[in-house]
């Protein structure tokens, strides 16, 4: 019998491990950004779209592996969010990112911001 509950005990841990692991995975895999409305309700110039803290981090992001990657703007819906997001999408077109490694998605769940996502 204690052989048995130390198989249990060891299948439980290497459940357990596993879980961790592909949670760590997911986490690697995605960069998530935040641009909140606040910030992008500013008057807005090149100089003053480039030092967006979000924008900032994407750019770095995306850069390290250009080729690879493709970042997503997950705005909340609707067409204020659509505006919001196409904008925002033109803007790093601007910046020199292909407009083919840029994808425009609704349904973030937080009113008030558009998350930028870089994937592999």
């Amino acid at each position: 019998m204690k052989k048995n509950s130390h198989y249990s005990t060891m299948s439980s841990v290497m459940r357990y491990f596993i879980v961790l692991v592909l949670i760590s995975s997911a986490a690697i895999a995605e960069q998530q950004f935040i641009l909140t409305e606040a910030e992008w309700s500013r008057p807005r110039s090149a100089s003053v779209v480039k030092n967006y803290p979000a924008i900032q981090a994407l750019i770095k992001s995306w850069l390290k592996s250009p080729e690879s990657q493709y970042i997503e703007l997950r705005y909340p819906g609707g067409e204020e969010g659509s505006l919001w997001a196409q904008e925002v999408k033109d803007w790093l077109v601007a910046m020199g990112i292909p407009s083919k490694k840029l994808q425009v998605y609704p349904g973030h769940p937080q009113q008030g911001e558009v998350a930028l996502v870089v994937l592999p």
